[in-house]
């Protein structure tokens, strides 16, 4: 069975900031499980989509535009390396360095990044150099919820102070 929805923590405001940013755009969601995101991004009006997961084993759901890869991160960048996408996308990223680390080269390609979880005293979703990397992009939009904060990075450099939620990223403890 497919583990639809592991995005759900998401509110409703949240889903619609995700669906008017990928609107029209080329996808790419690193760490897609099943692909149940992508594809109800694709259901909301984006263009292609592509969905990569570590994991081998998970089912995972089909749609026309939607592309699958199943593997490490290192072995999708040298599978990708000329591609770039519209919108990349991290939603409750893992905080296992030899994993999540290896998405940046991939996160450089894309314009524009969403990032879905939550960092503070009780919870963290990625890793240092992350974090390290995301802080650098200019934050376009921030909308924190009890459960999950909705982050939304464009490509020019920063120019605001950091969010609590990228603060107590920058705290993590890689595993």
């Amino acid at each position: 069975m497919p583990h639809t929805r592991y995005w759900k923590s998401a509110t409703p405001a949240q889903i619609r900031l995700m669906e008017r940013a990928c609107r029209g755009m080329n996808i790419v969601d690193l760490g897609g499980r099943d692909g149940s995101l992508a594809r109800h991004l694709l259901e909301a009006g984006a263009r292609c989509a592509t969905s990569v997961d570590h994991q081998t084993a998970v089912p995972r759901l089909r749609s026309a535009r939607l592309q699958h890869f199943a593997g490490e991160f290192d072995a999708f960048n040298t599978a990708y390396a000329q591609k770039s996408w519209d919108v990349g996308i991290l939603s409750w990223p893992v905080t296992y360095a030899n994993q999540l680390d290896a998405v940046i080269p991939a996160l450089k390609r894309c314009r524009c990044i969403i990032y879905l979880g939550r960092n503070d005293r009780l919870s963290q979703c990625g890793t240092c150099a992350l974090w390290r990397y995301l802080i650098h992009r200019q934050l376009m939009k921030c909308l924190k919820r009890k459960c999950s904060t909705i982050l939304i990075y464009g490509e020019a450099d920063r120019g605001k102070p950091l969010s609590e939620e990228e603060k107590w990223g920058l705290k993590a403890i890689n595993r």
